[in-house]
């Protein structure tokens, strides 16, 4: 059979909003800490750097080191920044 000749169907392309729409809905984040990963983001009603969530609950902010290519953990977030972060470890994870 020659596969070349087998009709298919196109591949959808989809939009940037669809894409954002279905990261949002997978929560990758989630994905990675139920998973037993340590999840990394940006949050800027939290801070301006780059933040640690650990699958034990524990959450800081981290300064990427280019030379050494690894994380620096700068300290452990605040009880006023970890009520703005909006995962609880035993309410969602």
């Amino acid at each position: 059979m020659n596969l070349a000749m087998k009709n298919t169907q196109p591949v959808r392309q989809y939009t940037y909003d669809e894409i954002l729409e279905a990261a949002e809905r997978t929560n990758p984040r989630l994905q990675l800490l139920k998973e037993g990963y340590d999840a990394i983001y940006y949050d800027e009603a939290i801070s301006d750097k780059c933040i640690l969530n650990k699958p034990d609950g524990k959450c800081y902010l981290i300064k990427p080191d280019s030379k050494s290519m690894k994380n620096e953990i700068l300290r452990e977030l605040t009880p006023e920044e970890y009520a703005k972060v909006d995962l609880v470890k035993g309410r969602d994870y």
